[in-house]
């Protein structure tokens, strides 16, 4: 809470990537959490799977505890979980359950498809439900659970082959054997079924292939960056170990 999911902030507010172990490599972040939101955020160095694990049609639910001002009821929240057109932008129905009351608050648990700007916010603002509270506990199979405020934790390949066995396939020779995580060699394993067009079908398959084609780009544009920043250290190593050679020969009659 408090960062900004994005790259660069055009107001100098702090970002998320800000704040990630400088360890790891450059990364994109899977979906995005408002500046007051907090909660689970997925992040990748594969911009195809970004957009994968983006597109409603995966199928995959973002689960929320949501704390709002007032006492909603069922019958109150009837017309999101029916579905619901705010400012002119349809939201498409929410899985909703009242967890507790607590004073003037209401804690609920909320569930939805498709991750569009500020919808959990917007939905209930429509109907007169202030959100003072946001915290996203899930990601379709991958769980907030324990995982401390500002943590980072890298999901083993084990894992990840048999969350996303549906979405990607891994090359065995690939996969680190020790079970310590990601290989740098990791990459993804297109399926030639995903490259089929059916007449009947081509506007779905026409927006996989423009979503597979930015999330390509994505990618080349994380290689060019990493190029460019190992470049830049093996320029500066050059440059240490010549002043350090110009320095002993100096020293020498």
């Amino acid at each position: 809470m408090g960062l900004v999911t994005s790259e660069k902030d055009e107001k100098g507010r702090k970002v998320v990537f800000d704040n990630l172990p400088a360890s790891l490599p450059r990364v994109l972040s899977v979906g995005r959490l408002d500046l007051n939101s907090e909660g689970l955020l997925l992040l990748t160095n594969d911009g195809v799977l970004k957009r994968k694990l983006e597109l409603p049609s995966t199928g995959w639910t973002r689960k929320y505890r949501v704390r709002v001002n007032g006492e909603p009821s069922i019958k109150l929240l009837q017309p999101l979980m029916n579905g619901i057109i705010v400012d002119g932008e349809k939201f498409k129905p929410m899985t909703i359950s009242i967890d507790r009351q607590q004073g003037a608050n209401a804690w609920l648990t909320i569930s939805i498809k498709e991750g569009k700007n500020r919808e959990i916010r917007r939905a209930l603002d429509h109907l007169g439900f202030k959100v003072n509270r946001l915290i996203r506990i899930s990601y379709g199979p991958f769980r907030l659970e324990e995982l401390k405020s500002g943590a980072v934790e890298e999901i083993r390949t084990g894992i990840l082959k048999a969350q996303l066995g549906n979405l990607i396939e891994l090359k065995e020779e690939e996969l680190d054997k020790t079970g310590s995580g990601f290989k740098k060699s990791l990459r993804r394993k297109k399926k030639i079924s995903d490259h089929k067009i059916s007449v009947g079908d081509n506007n779905h398959e026409i927006e996989i292939l423009e979503e597979r084609i930015n999330g390509l780009n994505d990618q080349l544009n994380l290689l060019r960056e990493n190029a460019d920043k190992k470049i830049k250290q093996y320029e500066s190593t050059v440059s240490e170990t010549q002043d350090n050679i110009d320095k002993l020969l100096g020293g020498v009659d």
